[in-house]
């Protein structure tokens, strides 16, 4: 007969347990908890069993657990490992969610992600009920708080951004030279201040305009992925005909006693700007004789052209031997000045009363008294 023996061995052994742990915000420690792990043996603790929770810092912990197995034929330890990772529980990076105003419109929609933590909360409030909204242009921020089964609460923020897409107006001042009817004007090219395509060929940066006021538009066209719209840069133009101002006419007498007079005037500078080229007078004064006089000024544009405006100048007053006299006090006879008096005349170089005389000859001078005969006269008698 055979008769059978069953014999049966078991492993012990007590498999790691891993607890994941979280830290809230501004905080070094958090607060992990976990079952008591026991050997799959008949087994007594060895040592005074440690709590089943506890704080721990950021990173990876194991608590041990150590058990003795005892029987008629064997005895050892063995040890139940908790393996503790603790995390802090931080919001994502800040996001910035963009967008581009429309031209004609007052507030953009904007679409974001909520900012989930890297940890398992639960949202407390939020001051959107969706991600998504309409905003004026600026920077705005949309808040998220969030609380953690542990007790702490977090705030994680999103940046909304909204841009106005202008293409602020170009003006351009072009001039017109002298006996021309057009002028060339030149300018940069004008661009929105967000991404965009010319819609249709762009024009050339300068031409030819007559004098008064022209408009030239570039078109362009902004693509996103939630806008699409046109948008029209202008450049003004002004065309002046740049000219000479009004001659004027500066006039001046000379003064008693003195031959020559000082004058001095105004340079006639165009109403555009222009350099100076050449010019007869190193400055705008000078002594002169009696008569009329011109100054001329020629000036040169950086357009090409050149232009000359003149000054005149009048001088006035009675010459006596070349000197100025005073002709409401002297009188000047024959290049001899006498202080003028009422009822008095030259003769020759003299003045004489004509009450009391007369005057013979005028080349000579002679006057005698009223009634008198001159001298050297010829009388005849009939």
């Amino acid at each position: 007969m055979t008769c059978d023996v069953n014999i049966e061995v078991e492993v012990c052994e007590c498999p790691t347990q891993t607890v994941n742990g979280v830290i809230g915000p501004s905080r070094t420690q958090g607060l992990a908890s976990w079952e008591i792990p026991e050997p799959t043996c008949p087994a007594e603790p060895k040592q005074p069993i440690p709590e089943f929770n506890g704080l721990f810092t950021k990173g990876e912990h194991t608590v041990q657990y150590v058990y003795t197995h005892k029987s008629a034929s064997n005895t050892f330890d063995i040890t139940c490992d908790v393996n503790i990772n603790m995390e802090a529980c931080k919001c994502p990076p800040v996001q910035t969610f963009k967008e581009i105003l429309r031209p004609d419109a007052s507030k953009a929609f904007v679409t974001w992600q909520e900012p989930t933590p890297n940890c398992e909360v639960t949202l407390e409030s939020s001051d959107s009920t969706a991600p998504d909204g309409l905003f004026t242009v600026g920077k705005h921020t949309r808040q998220y708080t969030y609380r953690h089964e542990t007790g702490f609460s977090m705030t994680c923020d999103v940046n909304i951004e909204v841009e106005a897409c202008e293409c602020p107006t170009q003006t351009v001042n072009g001039v017109i030279g002298p006996s021309r009817t057009q002028g060339l004007a030149s300018w940069e090219i004008p661009e929105p201040t967000c991404p965009a395509h010319p819609k249709q060929p762009i024009p050339e940066p300068k031409g030819l305009f007559t004098e008064g006021e022209h408009t030239v538009q570039y078109v362009y066209t902004h693509k996103s992925a939630s806008n699409t719209f046109d948008i029209t840069c202008d450049v003004n133009i002004n065309m002046e005909a740049c000219k000479c101002p009004p001659v004027q006419t500066f006039q001046k007498t000379i003064s008693p006693g003195e031959s020559k007079a000082f004058v001095t005037w105004q340079e006639p500078t165009p109403n555009c700007e222009v350099t100076l080229e050449s010019s007869d007078s190193t400055a705008p004064d000078g002594l002169f004789t009696l008569g009329k006089y011109t100054r001329q000024y020629t000036y040169h544009h950086e357009a090409g052209f050149s232009m000359t405006c003149d000054v005149n100048i009048e001088v006035e007053g009675e010459l006596c031997r070349g000197k100025a006299i005073n002709p409401d006090t002297e009188v000047c006879c024959c290049g001899e000045v006498h202080r003028a008096q009422s009822g008095y005349k030259c003769c020759g170089v003299e003045y004489y009363n004509t009450l009391a005389h007369e005057c013979c000859d005028e080349t000579r001078a002679n006057i005698v008294p009223k009634g008198e005969r001159c001298p050297n006269a010829v009388y005849y008698v009939k």
